[in-house]
């Protein structure tokens, strides 16, 4: 088991939370009376920034939910689009939201942990969505396996053939080498608690080193065999080397698997990114979608 280093913790930011700026805007709404310990509070978190294109679908997704014990927190790094009118005109169903700037996506991810009141957590960032029964389904199992945290499934979409998504799996037992779909995780709140947030340090991959500390840490994460997002195509983590570097970097700081095998996957996974940019150049990037893109994932 590998020692924690330095991370965020919950308290770094509820300190902060005294220190509001003059441009946050903070709302609470008052939940359900009919929670209890068979009803667990769940806390959705949605980041965002200016994306008001998209960002109707992922609040409507949450609200159709058929489970409805849920807290919902947006944070706002500040946007200067239409984003804040759209939260104003939905503020009565969102019982948090925040915007002011922030350090990038996982500080933003970070503030909404530390405002979450919930037992269970789950992230789900502007453009994604959720299914109508994901919650649901992940309360049913958190019920089963409290202390442990839920993968499940995600249809991540095409760009290329709109109607025909990637279907990513939430296998966690490959965790040591690849992340698995982070809007399908639920997490229980007590292992940001004891372990921390998000690390800063890196741009693309620190959802990665979350779930493998905390697997370094013993937690047992339980696999849920259904589909519980659709997410867009890949933004920024589409930039396959930067991803890869950051994910090698992190399978060598806990050692979840021999460091050898480590060392061995991340050149493999870089020969593969080579020959996907290839093929991509050839016009070939419908079938490296296809054939080797789940290889490295």
């Amino acid at each position: 088991m590998s020692a924690l280093h330095n991370f965020p913790t919950i308290d770094d930011y509820v300190k902060n939370w005294q220190q509001l700026s003059p441009i946050s805007q903070f709302r609470e709404v008052q939940l359900s009376e009919n929670q209890h310990e068979h009803r667990p509070l769940v806390s959705i978190i949605t980041v965002v920034f200016n994306a008001a294109s998209v960002l109707e679908a992922t609040l409507e997704s949450v609200f159709q939910q058929t489970y409805d014990q849920i807290e919902y927190i947006l944070i706002d790094g500040g946007s200067t689009d239409a984003t804040l009118s759209i939260i104003q005109q939905y503020q009565s169903q969102i019982s948090f939201y925040l915007s002011e700037p922030d350090r990038g996506l996982y500080d933003a991810m970070n503030k909404g942990i530390s405002l979450c009141h919930g037992q269970l957590v789950g992230i789900l960032n502007a453009g994604d969505v959720y299914v109508p029964s994901a919650i649901a389904v992940m309360v049913e199992q958190h019920l089963l396996y409290s202390q442990n945290i839920l993968t499940g499934n995600c249809y991540e979409g095409n760009a290329k053939e709109p109607d025909k998504p990637f279907l990513v799996k939430g296998d966690s037992q490959k965790l040591a080498y690849r992340m698995v779909p982070h809007t399908a995780v639920f997490m229980p709140h007590y292992c940001y608690q004891q372990w921390g947030l998000y690390h800063l340090k890196y741009q693309i991959a620190s959802d990665y080193d979350l779930l493998c500390r905390f697997k370094d840490q013993g937690v047992i994460f339980t696999n849920v065999d259904q589909v519980i997002s659709m997410t867009e195509p890949r933004g920024v983590s589409g930039n396959y080397y930067l991803t890869e570097w950051e994910y090698s970097q992190i399978r060598l700081s806990y050692h979840l698997v021999p460091k050898i095998n480590a060392l061995l996957f991340s050149f493999r996974s870089f020969l593969t990114i080579t020959i996907h940019t290839i093929l991509e150049k050839l016009g070939l990037w419908q079938w490296v979608e296809e054939r080797l893109y789940h290889g490295i994932r």
